[in-house]
């Protein structure tokens, strides 16, 4: 946290503190305001005060569910043919639909807009530099391996085994260990909508913990989350959905890698844009992953915390 956002020992505790706290506040907002809510940002400015939005969240989320339902293949054939809208998601704070989009995406975004009853008012668009990928890799790499060459990271233990991100590895692969051992076998795996998630199933005798190492592809990086529930069509290919927005790096191979905060795991890489290494000291990019719980409720698993 001091290389990443600068903060000293004292204040990255206070850093915790405090988001585990508003985590908390904004849910009891959530529970009393009931239909009219329209969302809750933290804001560390003094003399802040609140806003009162003008379009509740639902009718937000009612349009994302709409878009989503373009995106995700149900009504596919609405969508434009000139692809240069790379997701979207619902800020809160700005209380609109933002449309994440290259260059000459503007149109297309006004075209989903109106399909999902959205005014010219109650969206905006976030101009993109780079298509967000899935972070698999055919190099080496140091966490687990498939066909001996492919480089995956483990994700979090969990009873009786692992799990990854699903593009990884498809049901009844084998992995190995760095060392080529025979690590278990994928017996679950799930790619599309919400999920992005895989379970591998480890041999009998594995130490399954509930630690996360500080290696990997990029090793540790500490960012911010940038937006929830945000859906990401990966390569204009692979559209998923339900994704965290993040503003760290990570580099090939680091799909299926560690998101966690404090003492709580919050969920597995899917991939994303701005590599470490060529981000450079700045070491910021945008990376996505689906919420951890969203991953165990689907093969019903339990994590194991130490």
């Amino acid at each position: 946290m001091k290389r990443d956002l600068g903060h000293n020992a004292e204040q990255a505790v206070a850093r915790v503190a405090h988001d585990f706290h508003a985590s908390r506040l904004i849910e009891k907002l959530r529970g009393s305001v009931g239909p009219s809510f329209a969302g809750a940002d933290t804001i560390s400015a003094q003399g802040a005060v609140p806003v009162i939005m003008t379009t509740p969240l639902s009718k937000f989320q009612e349009a994302k569910s709409a878009l989503d339902s373009i995106f995700l293949g149900h009504n596919r054939s609405k969508r434009s043919t000139n692809d240069a809208v790379i997701g979207f998601y619902v800020d809160e704070a700005a209380n609109k639909v933002i449309f994440k989009i290259l260059a000459h995406g503007r149109a297309q975004a006004e075209d989903l807009a109106k399909q999902a009853g959205v005014s010219a008012s109650e969206f905006g668009v976030k101009i993109e530099d780079e298509i967000p990928t899935l972070m698999s890799s055919v190099r080496g790499g140091d966490i687990y391996h498939i066909d001996s060459k492919h480089a995956y990271s483990v994700g979090f233990s969990v009873n009786g085994g692992f799990i990854s991100a699903a593009h990884c590895v498809k049901k009844g692969i084998n992995v190995t260990d760095i060392e080529g051992n025979l690590l278990g076998t994928a017996v679950e795996s799930s790619f599309g909508g919400e999920v992005d998630s895989s379970y591998i199933k480890t041999i009998d005798g594995t130490n399954l913990t509930g630690y996360v190492n500080s290696y990997g592809q990029a090793h540790f990086h500490c960012g911010t989350i940038t937006a929830k529930n945000v859906t990401i069509d990966f390569d204009f290919r692979h559209p998923s959905t339900g994704l965290t927005e993040t503003d760290v790096c990570a580099e090939p191979g680091d799909s299926g890698g560690s998101f966690f905060s404090g003492d709580q795991a919050q969920g597995t890489l899917s991939g994303g844009s701005g590599e470490c290494a060529r981000n450079g000291p700045s070491k910021k990019g945008q990376q996505y992953f689906p919420p951890i719980n969203k991953s165990l409720e689907a093969f019903n698993l339990t994590l194991i915390t130490a």
